[in-house]
């Protein structure tokens, strides 16, 4: 998340803005994309969320997958990180739970499943959707959610 207060007459005639895509979706068994980066100008850049990884191994045994840091803080009058996405945990063969997606200023991450499925997708905008759980067929991650640029004029 970035914000900056931008006086008017430090604007050039034209501002690139732009709105960073949500990270794809992880095939099974492989990683899922990186967010983009979302900015105006040079005045606010928030960076991406790296993609989720697909790092618990097959199998039926207690098992344990941490969860990935969150993005660091871009550039702006304010700036901060993301959340981190949440460890997944495999009890056996039929029980366990995908980690969660990680957060943002202005999104929930996915929910962490506990059944069979594709992960779920984030609410909001920038933050990352749950992994996927498969406990027996090949399942597909979430894609992770699109960035956001807010502009308020004054005046």
């Amino acid at each position: 998340y970035s914000r900056s207060l931008v006086q008017a007459s430090a604007l050039g005639a034209t501002v690139t803005i732009v709105v960073g895509s949500g990270g794809s979706a992880g095939g099974a068994g492989s990683d899922g994309g990186d967010g983009g980066q979302s900015s105006f100008g040079s005045f606010a850049i928030a960076p991406g969320g790296s993609g989720g990884t697909s790092n618990m191994p097959s199998g039926t045994s207690l098992n344990t997958a941490q969860g990935i840091a969150g993005p660091s803080a871009g550039s702006g009058d304010f700036a901060m990180g993301g959340g981190a996405s949440g460890s997944a945990i495999r009890l056996d063969g039929n029980s366990a739970m995908a980690g969660f997606g990680g957060t943002s200023f202005l999104g929930l991450g996915g929910l962490g499943r506990t059944t069979q499925g594709s992960g779920l997708g984030p609410r909001g905008f920038g933050a990352g959707a749950g992994g996927g759980l498969s406990t027996g067929s090949s399942v597909n991650g979430g894609g992770g959610g699109d960035g956001r640029v807010i502009i308020h004029l004054y005046g």
